[in-house]
Parts: structure tokens; C-alpha cells; sequence
């Protein structure tokens, strides 16, 4: 049975944050700021002067607040101005960009960078130098014709203590704004001052508008420099953007019935003559502000503080766990399986983190598996694909060459030389076995049959120099091991051990089983491998670095390595004409009984 929709159903397709702001809206906000707008029309008592002393008390605020803004950018300046490694890097000549990028990525780019990331009422900082092997880029361009035409510039060739605060409207790529600078030379070090260089900070001209915006007065305030331009009007009312023009204060321009309230800049010669001024109705002072209204104003606010910090906190609680959840679940379906690591807490959602948690582990653990699988059985066969190719490039019509050594084997039956005959029967049972590779993995039984057919064509090579013990359990016969992985350590041991020494040589084959393990051990008594050879083998082997592909035991550690991963164990042990001895453990694969 299908149940019906709620008539709040609607509800289900706003996000939880919304949810959470609606709910502050309509429980919290509009009933506090309502109650109190009703008691604050009712209790409402004329208090001019005393308006009129807190007006003034917000200038001077607002005064305060400008001037920290001001204080803080000339304490910038000056820690610039007197950076002696920057002066050096303005005065250096560079023969080419290049040297000129590097001294500025080193030190201009980071230094510009750290100062605007400190200083957040800071929007810019760009150097003007002259210096014709400086090249423009972020932070530091070249003094041209269009830079000396500027107004600032000009204004600061006049200025006493070459230090300027100046704000001028500018048009770029974004659109006409407002800059506000503070504008000095850099000539401090007046030994090293070959060119003219320019510091030139802007600052957010929204934190000092916000200075002014963040004061609760009915009135219009206005900021006026020290040629009596009009720099911020809270109203807009003097604002000329479009003529690139700044209007000027007259108190001629204002009704008789206004009061104006002026507060001059003290103890700061770059504000000298600058002011902030209030313009309010007599009207407005008189109804706006009245003796009771402050008990409503604070009773309002600490309600709703105090709703907004309990809600701000539970809501906190609620949507920061939900995005985050959210963003991970996302981070899954780009195959990012990065945890959850905060403190989820005890609740619904905090179950819901340690159940994503313990989900993605899984996936991510089974994709792994699934890779590394994919990945070992794709290494396989481009070995075994390798192996072909190198089989096939060695080829010379080997159906001719096997049909030719029978005939030379038969005819030396025939002649009575059967011992020629044994060695090339074992010759081309080599050679069939070299050529073939239909299976990668063979029994321990096929890969000694092939190594002993190698030691006795070696036998008769070096007339029984060579002799060779084979010791091998029953139960190992039938174990499965990748091809070649006795034959390349045998060969190893007679070509580069006993093939070397004046006397005869042993080369000793032991497998046996235990614990679950096939055991292979090559022994000879030839010439050993140097010291430092040998140590070389072993970091190797060690680092997992692949070496060239006629190194026997290499080869046979990576095709061990590709099949086992770690679960094998490879070592070889040496002494200088004493002998080598190589050793491998691999887990038991049977041979299925046919």
C-alpha cells in the first residue's frame, strides 16, 4: 500500500543547511528582531546631546579603526624600505631574463607573497623601478612614460617626507574602481641608489568601506583628504566613477536643519588634514535614538547571541559531518579512498563515519587485490610473450636442424660411436625444450631432466672436468616450479665457476620438502665470485633493480619475484676460489596425478 505524501514533503528537497537557516530565520530572528522593534517604537525618549556624543565617539571609532588600518601599511613600507636585499635585487643588472626570473621567484615573489598573505587589509604591493634589465612581473614592474604621468607620482615628487597616502579611480581590465595607496621611494641605502624605485601598496578598499558600513548611524559619513576631496561617501552621493573625478566637501551643500559633525586627524603627518565627517538630520537625531533604546538594543542582542551560538552549534554539529561525509562519498566514486579521521562522535551520523570507514577499506582492499592480480598475471605473460619471442628470433628452421642431428646421431649408432650419439640425443632434447615454452609452469622432475641433459653435454665438452650430483626427494618430483629456474643457476655454476678452474669441479643439485616448502640449493666448487661482485648482486637483488638479461641468477630471482611476490626466499652465498652456492624456497605447487 502506497503511503501518502506529507503535506510538509516539500521540506525533504531543501539541503540541511538551508533547513538549519530557515529555522533560525523564523524561530529565532524574525521573533527577536520583531519583539524588540515593538518595544523600542513604544519607549522611544529624545536625547540629542547625547546622541550627538555617541555619534562622535563612533567617529573617532571609526578614526581609530582607519588610522590602524594606515599605521599597519606604513609599518609595512618601512620594513620594505629598508630590506636591504630587496634593494640589492632592484639594483642588480641581469644579462637576461632568465637570472632576472630566478633572484625574483627566490626572494621579490615570496616576500610579496607572505606580506599580502599577513596582512589582509593589504590588496597589492607592486615596486616601480627604472632598472632597464628588470623585466615586468607580479610585484615589480618598470617605471614608464604612463606610470610618470600618474597623479600619485607626480603628488609624491612634491611631498616633504616622500611618503604618500593617496587614493585615485582607476580602469582596468575588471572595471573602474577606487584604489587606495600608500605610496613612498625606496631610498634608503643612498650608497646603493643608482635607479629610482617606487613602493606602491594598495590597500582593500572594502575593509575601509567596511569601517564605515559597519557603524549602525542614520546619517552620512563621509571621509574627505587633505585637499578636501571627498574619498568615501556612505551615501554614494559625491561618488564620480565616471568622470574619473573626485567631488569636493562644502558645507554650503547641506541644510541649514543638518548637524555636521567633523573629527580631524591627529599626530599622523601622512593624515594630516584628512577628517571624517557625519552629516545627520535633526530629524533623524531626534528619532532615532532615544533614551531606553539601549537596554532594548543589548536585551535583543544577547537573546540572540545566545539562540544564535546554541543553534550555530548544533547546526555546526549537524552540516559539517553531512558535507564531509558527503564529499568522501564523492571522493569514492573518483576512486579516492581516503578515511574519514575526525572524531565523529557517538551519535546517528558519527555511526554512519566508522561504517563509511570500515566500506571503503573494504573497497579499497578489494580493488587492490584485484589490481595486483591483474598486474602479476599481465607481467606473466609478457614475460612468457618475451621468452616466445626471444625462442623464435633464435630459431634457424628447427625442424631442420632436429632432423639433421638424428641423422648425425643414427649414423653414429651405425659407426659404433655411441657415445657421440648419447650427446647429441641430449643435444637436441636441449635444444626441442629451449624452443618450446607451451607451459610456464612445469614439474621439478622436467626442469632436473633438462638441467642433467645440459651437465652431460657439458661432460663431454670438457672430458668429466665437470661432475655433478643430483639429490632429490620423492616428494618433490611432482611439485610444480616456473621453467628455467634450475637450468640458468646449473649453467651459471659450470660456465662461470667450474669452466674457470685448472682441476676438476662438482657442481652439487639438493631438493627436498619441509614445512610446506620446496627447497632448491646449487652448489659448486668452482672459482666463487669476487667480494664486491657479489655485493653488488645482492643490493641488486635487494633494491629490486633489474639487471641485463644474460645475468642467470637475476633472471631467475625476477621470474621467482613475478610468480611468489614476497612469499619466496632467494640467497646466494660465495667465497673466491672456495665455490657458490644459490638457494631459493618457493611454496609447494602438485602436479595434478594423471
Amino acid at each position: 500500500m502506497k503511503k501518502s505524501k506529507s503535506p510538509f514533503f516539500w521540506l525533504n528537497d531543501i539541503k540541511v543547511r538551508d533547513k538549519l537557516f530557515l529555522l533560525y530565520i523564523l524561530c529565532v530572528l524574525i521573533p527577536i528582531v520583531f519583539t524588540n522593534i515593538v518595544f523600542c517604537y513604544r519607549i522611544m525618549v529624545n536625547t540629542r546631546e547625547q546622541q550627538i556624543q555617541n555619534i562622535t565617539l563612533d567617529l573617532r571609532k571609526i578614526q581609530s579603526e582607519f588610522r590602524k588600518i594606515i599605521n599597519e601599511s606604513i609599518i609595512l613600507s618601512h620594513t620594505i624600505y629598508t630590506d636591504r636585499s630587496l634593494n640589492e635585487l632592484l639594483e642588480a643588472t641581469y644579462l637576461n631574463s632568465k637570472d632576472y626570473f630566478n633572484s625574483y621567484i627566490n626572494y621579490l615573489k615570496n616576500m610579496r607573497g607572505r606580506y599580502i598573505y599577513s596582512y589582509q587589509n593589504i590588496h597589492e604591493i607592486n615596486i616601480y623601478t627604472n632598472n632597464p634589465s628588470v623585466f615586468n612581473s607580479a610585484g615589480c614592474l618598470k617605471l614608464t612614460k604612463d606610470v610618470i604621468e600618474n597623479c600619485w607620482y607626480q603628488k609624491l615628487q612634491i611631498t616633504p617626507n616622500q611618503i604618500l597616502l593617496h587614493s585615485y579611480i582607476s580602469e582596468d581590465y575588471s572595471g573602474t574602481r577606487q584604489i587606495f595607496s600608500i605610496i613612498r621611494k625606496l631610498d634608503y641605502y643612498s650608497n646603493k641608489n643608482q635607479y629610482e624605485k617606487i613602493l606602491k601598496i594598495d590597500l582593500q578598499f572594502s575593509a575601509i568601506a567596511q569601517i564605515f558600513e559597519d557603524r549602525s548611524l542614520d546619517g552620512q559619513l563621509l571621509l574627505v583628504d587633505d585637499s578636501n576631496r571627498i574619498i568615501y561617501d556612505s551615501n554614494n552621493r559625491y561618488m564620480s566613477y565616471t568622470s574619473h573625478e573626485f567631488s569636493f566637501f562644502d558645507e554650503s551643500n547641506y541644510n541649514r536643519k543638518d548637524v555636521i559633525i567633523k573629527e580631524q586627524f591627529q599626530n599622523m603627518d601622512i593624515l594630516n588634514g584628512w577628517k571624517v565627517v557625519g552629516i545627520f538630520s535633526e530629524k533623524a537625531i531626534m528619532n532615532l535614538f532615544k533614551e531606553s533604546i539601549y537596554f532594548v538594543i543589548i536585551l535583543a542582542f544577547i537573546n540572540l547571541s545566545f539562540a544564535t551560538f546554541i543553534i550555530y552549534l548544533i547546526s555546526k554539529s549537524f552540516y559539517l559531518r553531512i558535507r564531509m561525509l558527503s564529499q568522501h562519498m564523492i571522493g569514492i566514486s573518483n576512486e579516492n579512498f581516503e578515511l574519514i579521521d575526525e572524531d565523529a562522535g557517538q551519535d546517528e551520523i558519527g555511526q554512519l563515519f566508522r561504517d563509511f570507514n570500515r566500506m571503503s577499506k573494504r573497497i579499497k582492499g578489494l580493488i587492490q587485490d584485484v589490481y595486483q592480480a591483474d598486474i602479476q598475471r599481465k607481467n606473466l605473460e609478457l614475460e612468457r610473450q618475451q621468452a616466445q619471442l626471444n625462442s623464435l628470433q633464435s630459431q634457424i628452421n628447427p625442424h631442420f636442424l632436429f632432423n639433421t642431428l638424428e641423422t648425425i646421431r643414427m649414423r653414429s649408432i651405425v659407426k659404433g660411436e655411441t657415445e657421440t650419439a648419447e650427446i647429441i640425443k641430449y643435444l637436441s632434447k636441449t635444444f626441442r625444450r629451449a624452443l618450446s615454452w607451451d607451459n610456464d609452469m612445469i614439474t621439478v622432475k622436467e626442469e632436473v631432466e633438462f638441467a642433467e641433459n645440459f651437465l652431460k653435454i657439458q661432460q663431454y665438452r670438457f672430458d668429466k672436468k665437470i661432475n655433478y650430483i643430483i639429490s632429490m626427494d620423492q616428494d618433490a618430483a611432482n611439485c610444480r616450479i616456473p621453467k628455467m629456474s634450475i637450468q640458468p643457476l646449473i649453467e651459471n655454476a659450470s660456465i662461470h665457476g667450474i669452466e674457470k678452474i685448472r682441476g676438476d669441479g662438482t657442481i652439487k643439485l639438493d631438493i627436498n620438502v619441509s614445512n610446506n616448502l620446496l627447497n632448491i640449493t646449487v652448489k659448486d666448487n668452482g672459482i666463487g665470485i669476487p667480494e664486491k661482485k657479489l655485493a653488488h648482486i645482492k643490493d641488486t637483488l635487494k633494491n629490486k633493480e633489474k639487471v641485463s638479461k644474460h645475468v642467470g641468477i637475476a633472471n631467475v630471482y625476477w621470474r621467482l619475484h613475478l610468480y611468489y611476490g614476497s612469499d619466496f626466499k632467494f640467497s646466494i652465498e660465495s667465497q673466491e676460489n672456495v665455490g657458490t652456492e644459490v638457494s631459493f624456497s618457493i611454496p609447494i605447487i602438485k602436479d595434478p596425478v594423471h
